[in-house]
């Protein structure tokens, strides 16, 4: 079965991407801050498109999951973070069927990535009762000559084009 170039992106970033993620460590301390100061901890908390885990596990939820199209996505965050109130697992979410609601929904850097953002977002609706939080963040394409250059200066893993 033939794998998605997206998919096969991920899955080389989980392998070979610790470099970037040690380069953009301060970007992504200033991004856990943001979540941390709007979503306090023991909150039932899914992040679609989790990359490592890292996000997820340090927002401590009561109950974590984290949702990756790439299969060496998740098997990096499970070995990085085996704490028992998370779970990782395979799935894309235009396909998945989940039967639990949560109190927060986490889109971190994936809406770019998704190619039907409306159908999508209808999905969630089946993950959110009546409290949930959705907190998207997405790229400023303001910011987009700045990370041709991060790109020239190998600063940042080159990215799949997105919408």
């Amino acid at each position: 079965m033939p794998t998605s170039p997206l998919k096969d992106h991920f899955d080389d970033v989980a392998e070979n991407g610790e470099v970037s993620r040690m380069r953009q460590r301060g970007f992504r301390s200033q991004l856990k801050g943001y979540y941390q100061r709007h979503i306090q901890p023991g909150l039932r908390v899914v992040e679609i498109g989790c990359g490592p885990g890292d996000l997820l596990a340090s927002l401590q939820p009561s109950r974590g999951l984290g949702i990756d199209l790439s299969p060496k996505m998740v098997e990096t965050a499970r070995a990085l973070h085996p704490e028992g109130n998370l779970e990782f697992v395979e799935g894309d979410l235009l396909t998945m069927e989940l039967e639990e609601t949560f109190d927060v929904i986490v889109l971190d850097y994936l809406i770019g990535y998704l190619p039907d953002v409306h159908a999508c977002l209808a999905k969630l609706r089946r993950l959110c009762h009546a409290r949930t939080r959705i907190y998207i963040v997405s790229l400023n394409h303001v910011w987009s000559p700045m990370l041709k250059l991060g790109r020239w200066l190998r600063l940042t893993n080159p990215q799949p084009q997105s919408n």
